[in-house]
């Protein structure tokens, strides 16, 4: 994922990242592992480089919002280094295969990951932001259906492994690009011994 740079604009309640998110990202070795897989007909893959596992969606934030939940990042790091290899359970199309939209690689939710994701869930009530109701579902989306998709009969049993390690945590959004949308780190902590702090964050060109 890109590393957005953006400074504070005058106006710093309005709304400024669409369609954002926390989450968690896979580190090369699971990135290349899961780009291995063979893709389903018809469906338009992640780019390697934008696979992650959504720990919350947000929608549409301020600045303020961001800072606050970039100011939560490293808290909320320490308790996803706590996290484990992720089991793979199989493939997936979600909603219903019936009516698909994603395909997606699922994986078991270790108690570190559910302690995680209701520590999260605290700090978006803290920031004024909503709170999914649904049971989380830890998953990769390896690819996107077409609005126009029939139902998806292309058996999930999965012919091996594919466990997930994670080593980054990150507030991300979604752009529009000429090839399609992308994601964009808006803020991110590594969970390894990477350097830190990252970058400063500036305004995108």
């Amino acid at each position: 994922m890109r590393t957005a740079m953006c400074v504070t604009p005058d106006d710093s309640a309005a709304i400024l990242w669409p369609r954002s998110f926390l989450a968690l990202a896979p580190n090369a070795a699971t990135r290349a592992h899961l780009a291995s897989v063979p893709a389903l007909p018809g469906v338009k893959p992640t780019q390697v480089e934008d696979l992650h596992l959504t720990l919350a969606f947000i929608g549409a934030i301020s600045e303020p919002q961001r800072h606050a939940l970039a100011a939560a990042l490293p808290a909320l790091a320490e308790l996803a280094r706590s996290i484990p290899l992720l089991a793979f359970t199989g493939f997936e199309v979600w909603p219903v295969p019936d009516r698909p939209r994603v395909w997606v690689a699922a994986y078991t939710l270790p108690d570190p990951m559910r302690k995680l994701v209701e520590q999260i869930q605290a700090v978006l009530t803290r920031a004024g932001l909503p709170v999914d109701g649904r049971p989380f579902r830890p998953h990769i989306t390896l690819a996107r259906f077409p609005r126009t998709a029939q139902a998806c009969d292309v058996p999930m049993r999965p012919t091996r492994d594919h466990p997930a390690q994670v080593d980054e945590i990150g507030l991300y959004c979604r752009t529009a690009t000429q090839d399609g949308p992308r994601y964009m780190a808006l803020a991110r902590v590594p969970l390894t011994d990477a350097p830190w702090p990252p970058p400063p964050f500036q305004e995108p060109a």
